[in-house]
């Protein structure tokens, strides 16, 4: 699969997101509302750099899925 020039961000972030999670993890079990308790922006982050990739590359979003 090849990532696009904004792509490596995205890939950045979300693999920085699941690694903070399963450190996290050892400690405390992950549920739903985790990312609203320990980072509140997390979700308007991703969101943010998803859109910022999908302007630059199209093919971003369906590799998401």
């Amino acid at each position: 699969m090849a990532v696009g020039k904004g792509g490596g961000l995205l890939v950045l972030v979300v693999v920085g997101l699941l690694l903070h999670g399963t450190r996290v993890a050892d400690a405390q079990s992950l549920r739903v509302g985790y990312y609203s308790q320990t980072c509140g922006s997390a979700r308007s982050i991703v969101a943010d750099e998803v859109q910022k990739a999908s302007y630059r590359d199209r093919g971003v979003l369906a590799s998401l899925i």
